[in-house]
């Protein structure tokens, strides 16, 4: 957590600095999920619910076609497996046509996912995700590989999310 509030407050310093930099403040409304290795002997749950914060600094014009960011996530959402996850990410975004029309993007990064048996904290992984939107909501979709485990029943998943622009400053 101190790590996430010192990223903070140095973007915002960083940001505030140049007047060509601007920010975004994003809620996220964890979703739904989709696991492709449901069997008889296991069921994922696949109603997620959760909700994030995300802040970004972007390096371009508010009315540029492309935008470039970056930025901080942290988010709590209850997993798969029924136990509460929680997302800390420093990630860039990259959107593609206006803000004020629709718009599509990619979110790229590291992070660390909390809340699975095998996830130690601290240890970083990638995080992507595609973006579809118009004006200030956007439906977020990301893919998780089946991954090996010693100790869960893993499955191959897309989820699903919405994130909501609620301040430009």
């Amino acid at each position: 957590m101190r790590h996430l509030i010192l990223s903070l407050t140095l973007m915002s310093g960083l940001i505030a600095a140049d007047h060509d930099y601007n920010m975004d403040v994003d809620v996220l409304a964890f979703g739904i999920s989709h696991h492709f290795q449901n069997t008889d002997n296991y069921k994922f749950k696949e109603f997620n619910p959760g909700l994030g914060l995300a802040l970004w600094g972007n390096f371009n014009e508010r009315d540029a076609t492309v935008i470039n960011s970056i930025g901080v996530v942290l988010a709590e959402y209850n997993n798969s497996y029924n136990s509460r996850s929680v997302v800390k990410a420093m990630c860039g975004k990259l959107q593609v046509g206006k803000t004020e029309n629709i718009h599509c993007g990619l979110i790229y990064g590291l992070g660390n996912v909390s809340g699975y048996d095998e996830t130690e904290e601290g240890s970083l992984s990638p995080i992507g995700a595609v973006s579809v939107g118009y004006k200030w909501v956007n439906l977020d979709m990301t893919y998780t590989p089946r991954m090996p485990s010693k100790s869960l029943v893993t499955s191959a998943a897309v989820a699903v999310w919405l994130r909501f622009n609620v301040y430009k400053f």
